[in-house]
């Protein structure tokens, strides 16, 4: 009789625990309080704390004037900046500062700037879909990444940010789903610390109050 093969060993027991399942012994598990202690600081601060202990950079703008400002001063060394989101395109045209809004010359790109779904205020994270114009390639192509956020998307944990996904998108999540924190780095290499390695060197988070 030939030996079954390492495959159909596995998949034989996968087919014997779909038919004799085991009763849940954890019914009664509450997967839906937070285990975190709440901070009780604002979230703003405690995500630009976070943020910033993951080598993130972290500007404040009390309104849409002031981040037209801030973004001029930080831009304007740049030639390659790209923005596909139309209401972007508009603060970033009112700020005087020139960009591409398609991918024709992508492979030139310098400066991404792109909006988020949420800011999680517990972690420092940025959460990103393909939801956006932005899609799935302008928050990870560029070697500077610019997020422009707004204080009302500001949620104390990762399980807040995934909710609110889903309502916005009517219960259908988009394909991709990233959660960001800070710039990309590895230490694979001999332990040593290095940013921009599969994705943007630098992170910016622009943060309005609104």
């Amino acid at each position: 009789m030939k030996e079954a093969t390492s495959k159909e060993k596995i998949l034989k027991r996968i087919r014997q625990a779909l038919i004799y399942k085991t009763d849940y012994k954890f019914s009664d598990l509450d997967l839906d309080t937070n285990v975190y202690h709440q901070n009780p600081e604002d979230p703003a601060v405690q995500f630009a704390q976070a943020f910033s202990e993951v080598n993130g950079k972290f500007v404040y703008n009390e309104n849409e004037a002031m981040l037209q400002v801030n973004l001029k001063s930080l831009l304007a060394r740049y030639q390659n900046i790209f923005c596909f989101e139309q209401e972007l395109g508009k603060i970033l045209s009112n700020a005087e500062i020139p960009f591409e809004d398609n991918d024709i010359r992508i492979r030139e790109i310098e400066v991404s700037v792109t909006t988020c779904e949420a800011l999680v205020a517990r972690t420092g994270s940025v959460i990103i879909t393909s939801g956006t114009s932005s899609g799935r390639r302008l928050s990870v192509y560029a070697p500077i990444h610019v997020v422009i956020a707004y204080t009302h998307q500001l949620v104390p944990e990762i399980k807040d940010a995934l909710q609110n996904i889903r309502t916005k998108y009517n219960g259908t999540m988009p394909s991709l789903v990233s959660l960001t924190t800070g710039p990309s780095r590895t230490s694979d290499i001999e332990k040593t610390l290095v940013l921009g390695a599969h994705g943007p060197k630098e992170m910016f988070v622009f943060l309005v109050e609104k």
